[in-house]
């Protein structure tokens, strides 16, 4: 067995030189090699461990001032700063907040930032008693008193806020009241030219009359387009109270002064009576839209307020900046003192680590020595070898390389395995010889009639279970004897295998077969949904074997034409009363039908477990 031999492994084993350095390891099993190993791992590990407890007691007492001393200070720094940040990350929901509902749910949350801020502070000044960073107090005293000035910036706005909630409410009233005075006096209009129409319609209209009318309602026009124009302040109005900034509110402003000028020229050439009642309500409406109390000039000292509150958030983020820049230098500085006793500790523990790399080196070296040597080489390879070999063999992979047999524990195996893919060949030969030899039609390629019988009664299972129907197809081919006889068995074999590819082509979904079920005779069970469904399957067959175009000369003294098939074609519902035979005898009796009736036909049966139907 020299030809399966490893290279490697032979190298490994096998070097004369190797083996004259380990006489003794190369001999020893596996339970003695790692047993040694274990042992030689041990002495290395107390070894090393040893050495490694005398460097840390030496090295702790410096690594003892970096963890006691320098680095509480410095996570205190951090944690001032992360409070710091905290405090200034809430300015910017702070200006913006304009409702007295949201204000208290704010203002704690400052208070509670506020609050961690303190507590920080006071945390680095406990673990920095010798020198207190000064300057990170004054900048937060400077924030503190920014967000003091923001609450109050933030009062003013709610409070002006609420104002002109309060002139909204007036606006309506105001225009409510315009409402009043106009709307009616319009409907009157309305009615005026709506009576002056129908007036102007008649055959005769009654011009006199029809000029009275319209003398009298032409005053009253202009009654329409000015309280449209009033409408439209209202509306201005309520825009320029959402105005975004101050140069928006201006021209917004600017637009009502217009606004507010067009519609007094228009109540001018109201009538006079009209004129008086009206100058009442638009006062009112020019002091809620321009007034130094209106909307205008509440939203102008809301805006204005709003800004005060952006530049102290922008003041806020600038004190936040320098906090960060104070803090990222303190840090620096603790830092640097930590790597200054660091590099002391570690001048102090080279010699040691020094001695620890030795010993450790050295306990390694001869460890890896061992391992690659004897172990890696002289066992964990050869496990691998056999590990891999069975999985080959267990995936059907036979052609795989084997690992050598010998005495040993492992050459033992390699034996076995050697023997087991013996073995796995002739099986795999005999399974492939068995299943083709049991299950296929040699001439056609075909199922034969054990697997056909197989198939059926599984497909006859799986048709009752599912309550659905199965259909079955027996083809004869016709004159097949005579063909026989005058063409010779080869052609008729030829014949048969092109028949038989006809049925592959048309047999494609899963579970339906066709098979040779014995001579010239064919069977076919499939899944159909209707009667008329597998006659159409039994029609593409025949029509399919037709258009083969092999010549047929009998039968004789008839004229010359070419091969065709007849096929009895029959459908049942499973039940528990039936059984698969039903089906056959139904299909064979169709059969035999069309082969009376002429052949080259079909003709079909449903088995009577539903209403029978026979189609020629």
């Amino acid at each position: 067995m020299s030809h399966l031999t490893d290279p490697e492994l032979d190298s490994a084993v096998g070097n004369s030189a190797t083996r004259s350095r380990l006489p003794r390891l190369s001999s020893l099993g596996i339970r003695a090699s790692f047993l040694f190993g274990f042992g030689v791992m041990t002495l290395i590990m107390l070894l090393v461990a040893a050495t490694a407890l005398f460097i840390t007691t030496r090295v702790s007492q410096s690594i003892n001032e970096i963890f006691v001393q320098r680095l509480p200070v410095t996570v205190e720094l951090l944690r001032a700063a992360r409070a710091v940040d905290t405090l200034a990350a809430t300015g910017a929901v702070l200006i913006t907040v304009n409702r007295a509902a949201d204000r208290s749910n704010v203002f704690a949350r400052v208070e509670n930032a506020q609050t961690a801020l303190d507590q920080a502070l006071t945390a680095l000044s406990q673990a920095d008693s010798s020198a207190r960073p000064g300057e990170i107090y004054t900048l937060s005293l400077e924030l503190a008193e920014n967000f003091r000035r923001m609450r109050q910036l933030v009062n003013q706005r709610i409070s002006l806020i609420q104002a002109q909630e309060q002139m909204h409410t007036q606006l309506a009233a105001n225009l409510q009241e315009f409402q009043q005075h106009l709307t009616y006096r319009i409907r009157i209009l309305q009615g005026d030219s709506d009576m002056m129409t129908m007036l102007l319609s008649q055959p005769s209209p009654p011009l006199e009359r029809i000029a009275d009318m319209a003398k009298a309602t032409a005053p009253l026009i202009p009654l329409a387009r000015y309280l449209a124009e009033i409408e439209a302040i209202g509306g201005q109005i309520l825009s320029t109270a959402q105005a975004p900034d101050l140069s928006a509110l201006e021209l917004s402003r600017q637009i009502l002064e217009t606004s507010l000028l067009n519609a007094s020229r228009t109540a001018d050439k109201l009538p006079s009576d009209m004129t008086q009642l009206m100058l009442a309500p638009f006062a009112r409406l020019h002091e809620i839209a321009l007034g130094s109390e209106g909307l205008v000039a509440l939203k102008e000292n809301e805006l204005r307020l709003l800004d005060q509150g952006l530049a102290l958030n922008a003041e806020s983020q600038l004190i936040t900046a320098r906090v960060d820049t104070v803090t990222s230098n303190l840090v620096n500085d603790n830092l640097n003192d930590i790597t200054q006793a660091g590099n002391e500790t570690t001048v102090a523990g080279r010699i040691y680590r020094w001695l620890l790399f030795l010993v450790t080196g050295l306990a390694l070296l001869g460890m890896a020595a061992f391992m690659y040597l004897h172990v890696r080489r002289h066992l964990i390879a050869r496990l691998g070898l056999l590990s891999q070999s069975m999985q080959e063999i267990a995936a059907g992979r036979l052609d795989a390389a084997l690992p050598r047999a010998g005495p040993d524990e492992l050459g033992r195996l390699g034996a076995a395995v050697h023997q087991f893919r013996n073995i796995a060949r002739e099986l795999v030969e005999l399974n492939v010889k068995l299943s083709a030899l049991s299950t296929e039609d040699f001439l056609t390629g075909l199922a034969n009639r054990r697997r056909f019988d197989e198939a059926l009664t599984d497909e006859w299972a799986r048709a009752k279970r599912n309550g659905q129907p199965l259909a079955m197809i027996m083809l004869d081919v016709d004159h097949f004897k005579q063909f026989n006889d005058h063409y010779g068995h080869q052609a008729g074999d030829e014949c048969l295998r092109q028949i038989g590819n006809v049925l592959k082509s048309q047999v494609l979904r899963a579970g339906d077969l066709a098979a040779r079920y014995g001579g010239e005779e064919f069977g076919i069970v499939f899944s159909a949904d209707s009667l008329d469904a597998a006659v159409l399957v039994g029609e593409k067959i025949r029509t399919a074997i037709a258009a083969l175009d092999i010549k047929q000369a009998v039968p004789p003294g008839g004229p010359g034409g070419v091969v065709t098939a007849s096929l009895g074609v029959a459908l049942l519902f499973p039940d528990r009363n039936s059984c698969p035979d039903e089906l056959v005898r139904a299909a064979d009796k169709a059969l035999y039908q069309a082969k009376s009736a002429g052949r080259n036909r079909i003709v079909s049966v449903q088995v009577p477990s539903s209403p029978a139907v026979g189609t020629d």
